[in-house]
């Protein structure tokens, strides 16, 4: 990097606070300098001189604090304050006062000086000083920070651990480039350990990537300045983890928009195409369906990829349990199975699962139809007190199927006949009532009573309870819960 070394070589020094003096007389400024170098802490100290232009450096180095003495010729104290406050209405600025200066310190306290010290400075006063701005600083970055990454653990229903912030200046300093990095746990650790002088912070989500916020260079790929880009590249820096770890390899280049569209027409057609053969029980065609709708929709985006084949499997359950021509997809059935969907760890896997669903589905529908269908009354019957018993907040049709000793598809077809509702709306009606119940009766958290009736995406529980309900979880205890009756 080339330039004045004084300021623009602020990267090369790891730190997590910038310092500027402002003072007239250079013996008092080289003493102050002395005594905040003469701290230990782990701060960067800027002589920026006095006048207009310590103010141009100022607006260069953009600092965390700046100490400014009062009476000085060109630009004083309190003007100086003024105009950095203008610019920069984070930087704290501090006055040094002479006894006989107490009215200007009084009048910058006014303009928004953070505090004024009396000369000659005491080292203790400085040590407390840093210490107080150290911990607002980290107190302003996880305000901003936490945020960001709990919107983000909920968009993909995972759970933030901890954010660990030994650098809180460079997260304010938006000239500086940062990168953000994620892997495994142990990988992020590493980095952490052999780059300290470069972490901004770090953070882990539970059985999800952790992360590190790096300094970097200009020249390095993916860099990025502002916390509006961070939210933008974390989101994209998971989904492309997430894209990697499901896919089993790294993502390809993106789709173009008319490929894209493409593709998701030709995967509708498809699933047509595959509904018509559960209509005409074809298991063989369906068979053979199902890798080609497989194949148009893998370069999708993986949040596309997943919705796609949540349709498909709405589609699919909605034709193997009903006769009829049109499969109606209504919100909580896709939602039900977006969620199973996102519950399989590789893309193998959920192919594999989708088509055991599909063709062995067929198949035991099938055997349900030669079998006569003699003892589909007291399934449904059994099915309905396993529902009622269920301890496990993961009930779902597979887990109640396996109970049961039968495939999902045929338990789905013979609840269906014999209660006329379809099994998904009977689970989540069932779950509502509970959650309704624990509202109204009990003082648990909205988002416990979500993990207890099975719904670990609260997102999802508050819009099947509105849906239910006609209110939201807070309004319906607002409005009914013990409380409101006080």
């Amino acid at each position: 990097m080339k330039g004045n070394s004084a300021i623009w070589n602020i990267m090369e020094v790891p730190e997590t606070m910038r310092i500027c003096v402002v003072e007239d007389e250079s013996a008092v400024r080289a003493g102050i300098i002395l005594k905040l170098n003469g701290l230990q802490k782990n701060i960067r100290v800027f002589d920026v001189h006095f006048g207009l232009s310590a103010l141009e450096k100022i607006s260069l180095i953009r600092p965390d604090l700046v100490i400014t003495d009062i009476m000085m010729p060109e630009l004083d104290g309190l003007e100086m304050l003024r105009r950095i406050k203008q610019e920069l209405p984070h930087t704290k600025v501090v006055l040094l006062s002479g006894y006989n200066e107490f009215e200007y310190a009084c009048k910058g306290l006014q303009l928004g000086a953070t505090d004024y010290l009396l000369k000659p400075l005491d080292p203790a006063e400085l040590r407390r000083l840093i210490a107080e701005l150290e911990e607002e600083l980290a107190n302003r970055l996880r305000t901003e920070v936490h945020p960001l990454l709990k919107q983000l653990s909920r968009q993909h229903s995972i759970e933030l651990n901890h954010v660990h912030s030994p650098s809180s200046s460079l997260w304010f300093n938006e000239t500086v480039p940062k990168r953000l990095l994620l892997g495994e746990h142990e990988e992020i650790a590493g980095i952490v350990a052999t780059q300290a002088e470069k972490v901004v912070f770090s953070f882990s989500w539970s059985q999800r990537p952790a992360g590190v916020l790096l300094e970097c260079a200009i020249g390095d790929g993916g860099h990025f300045f502002t916390a509006e880009q961070f939210a933008s590249a974390a989101a994209e820096a998971l989904e492309q983890w997430e894209t990697e770890q499901f896919m089993g390899h790294a993502a390809g280049s993106p789709l173009r928009s008319e490929d894209r569209e493409a593709r998701l027409r030709h995967a509708s057609g498809t699933r047509k195409t595959m509904l018509k053969s559960i209509r005409e029980m074809n298991a063989e065609a369906l068979k053979q369906q199902l890798p080609l709708f497989f194949k148009l929709i893998e370069p999708l985006p993986l949040t596309e990829l997943r919705k796609q084949c949540a349709a498909l499997m709405a589609s699919l359950d909605e034709g193997l349990t009903t006769k009829d021509d049109i499969a109606i997809l209504e919100d909580d059935k896709l939602m039900y199975w977006g969620s199973w969907v996102t519950q399989h760890e590789s893309w193998a896997l959920l192919q594999n699962e989708m088509e055991r669903f599909a063709v062995g589905g067929m198949k035991a529908l099938i055997v349900l139809e030669q079998d006569g269908q003699n003892h589909s009354y007291g399934i449904a019957e059994r099915a309905v007190q396993l529902v009622a018993h269920y301890t496990d907040r993961d009930i779902s049709l597979e887990s109640v199927a396996a109970q049961l000793d039968i495939h999902p598809v045929t338990l789905s077809r013979m609840f269906k006949q014999h209660t006329g509702e379809n099994f998904i709306h009977y689970v989540t009606r069932e779950r509502m009532k509970l959650a309704e119940r624990l509202l109204v009766d009990s003082d648990k958290k909205v988002s416990d009573i979500s993990e207890q009736v099975g719904y670990g995406d609260h997102r999802y529980f508050s819009f099947l309870f509105k849906k239910t309900y006609g209110m939201t979880p807070s309004d319906y205890r607002k409005t009914y819960g013990v409380s409101a009756s006080h």
